[in-house]
């Protein structure tokens, strides 16, 4: 009963506005084992009853991506406006379900409150991206780093912000990687930590699973011990802070979905050396690679 009173609502503000707007170009992808092309034109249908919006093939700004499907006796509809949380609705009667669906997902169309018109050049990819889906995620990682010839591997954690347009996502990224055993009597890493900015494209703003690509950029702080020169019996701690530029590459499944899975391969690159005062311990460059698992909400 809420889900009707909330899609009337909608349906009211939507006839208020300004048919002098210029509608939003919405491509309409459906999936359904029962009748897809039917369910396409009852699509398309109930977009065009917008002003606000129009229903097209090519040139779009945004993609409705639907899907309806059983489980046991009951059938549901499900909805998603790119990169926005999907709507879904149980069907009784289908005509009432899509008329519903729609008129909840274009209310809260980011691209119709403000108007495609505004939506050009880089101000107004700015301007999106202010009103584009946020989302939050913590990854499992695996750091490889090369430090005086040698190869340490470092478990670690990182928590992600983002905000996601169709292909494309900014956000930030803070990680730690620790050392979880006893320290060597031999130069190590104890600890790589970093604070970045991100930004990825994704191979499709419609597939449910796509590639990655991004890149970093931000600062990096190495904590490193070992033995001091010429004095094997003594051991002494070397850092470096400074800015890194890290590649990334990897996939993201299950965009449809709230929460997605990601798998992600990021090398890193110190724009600084590691070193002691009197760099007895170590003067090195450390790059690292990390292999990364993420949930994201």
């Amino acid at each position: 009963m809420g889900r009707l009173v909330h899609a009337a609502l909608a349906g009211v503000l939507l006839a208020s506005a300004p048919a002098s707007a210029q509608a939003v170009r919405v491509c309409v992808q459906v999936e359904s084992a029962d009748d897809p092309v039917g369910l396409t034109r009852l699509v398309r249908s109930e977009v065009d009853a917008h002003e606000t919006h129009r229903a097209v093939d090519t040139g779009c700004d945004q993609h409705l991506r639907v899907e309806l499907f059983s489980v046991g006796d009951e059938r549901f509809l499900t909805g998603r406006l790119d990169a926005l949380v999907p709507e879904r609705v149980e069907v009784e009667e289908l005509t009432d379900a899509v008329e519903e669906m729609v008129t909840v997902l274009l209310h809260n169309d980011p691209v119709r409150l403000e108007g495609p018109g505004s939506d050009s050049g880089i101000a107004g990819a700015l301007s999106r991206l202010r009103r584009s889906r946020r989302s939050w995620g913590v990854a499992l990682e695996e750091r490889i780093a090369l430090l005086g010839g040698k190869v340490a591997a470092l478990p670690g954690l990182a928590l992600r912000l983002r905000r996601e347009l169709p292909q494309w996502s900014v956000g930030a990224v803070f990680g730690l990687n620790p050392r979880l055993t006893p320290g060597l009597q031999e130069l190590h890493a104890r600890l790589i930590a970093r604070l970045g900015f991100t930004a990825t494209w994704a191979s499709s703003a419609e597939a449910e699973h796509v590639a990655l690509f991004g890149f970093q950029l931000g600062l990096m702080h190495i904590w490193t011990n070992g033995p001091v020169m010429g004095r094997p019996d003594l051991d002494d701690e070397a850092f470096g802070t400074g800015p890194y530029l890290g590649l990334t590459t990897g996939a993201e499944l299950f965009r449809s979905a709230v929460s997605r899975l990601s798998l992600r391969l990021s090398i890193d690159l110190p724009l600084f050396l590691v070193r002691d005062e009197a760099e007895l311990v170590t003067r090195s460059w450390v790059p690292s690679l990390s292999v990364g698992v993420a949930l994201h909400l």
